[in-house]
């Protein structure tokens, strides 16, 4: 029974061309989409979401005798921008996949820094690191990030609606801002993965 069977098989299948030409292509096809989806999983991927907040604006340089200080300084304009930064890689993202020559920054155009601060973090072990480099530049350090790990920046700055301009590269992936991820963003932050807050922003 067991050979007439492999007969039968053989009959039908391997001694017909087309399906045997249709089963070549669709084992090359598979090989394809297989070796493509590996390369995607091992793409490390930071992705970058902004939301800017303006608290005073240049219209109070109409009034002479109004005198608005921040930290002693004179600001006419004040705006509070909230940086959101994560891993969106399978891959774990090292702090040696940064560019030493075109590291990670995040800069704001015609503005002056005047504070900048880390609100929370996904997790105290990545060690991320914000500092200023330039009077309107900061630079992002970590150690090490993981799928859905990273942190909620805060940046207090002069000036309005001021673009915010992110580096794009890392070793074997890239940086990428987003504009349409709100709910993810609400989820990914608040649900998905536990929240490191230091003390000195705990009411």
């Amino acid at each position: 029974m067991t050979s007439r069977f492999i007969q039968l098989f053989d009959d039908i299948f391997m001694n017909n061309p087309w399906i045997v030409f249709i089963s070549l292509i669709i084992g090359i096809l598979g090989t394809f989409f297989s070796a493509y989806s590996l390369k995607g999983m091992q793409r490390k991927r930071i992705e970058v979401r902004s939301n800017s907040y303006n608290i005073i604006n240049n219209s109070v340089s109409r009034f002479t005798k109004l005198k608005i200080l921040y930290d002693e300084k004179t600001v006419d304009s004040l705006t509070i921008t909230k940086i959101t930064f994560w891993s969106n890689s399978f891959a774990t993202i090292r702090g040696d996949d940064l560019i030493v020559k075109e590291p990670f920054t995040i800069s704001f155009s015609d503005a002056s820094i005047l504070d900048v601060s880390i609100l929370k973090e996904s997790s105290p072990s990545n060690f991320i690191e914000v500092t200023c480099i330039d009077k309107s530049t900061i630079k992002i350090t970590f150690d090490y990030l993981d799928k859905n790990e990273g942190c909620i920046i805060q940046v207090i700055h002069t000036g309005e609606k001021i673009p915010v301009n992110v580096s794009k590269k890392i070793k074997g992936g890239s940086i990428e801002t987003k504009k349409s991820i709100i709910r993810r963003l609400g989820l990914l932050l608040t649900e998905e993965i536990p929240i490191y807050e230091s003390d000195e922003f705990k009411s």
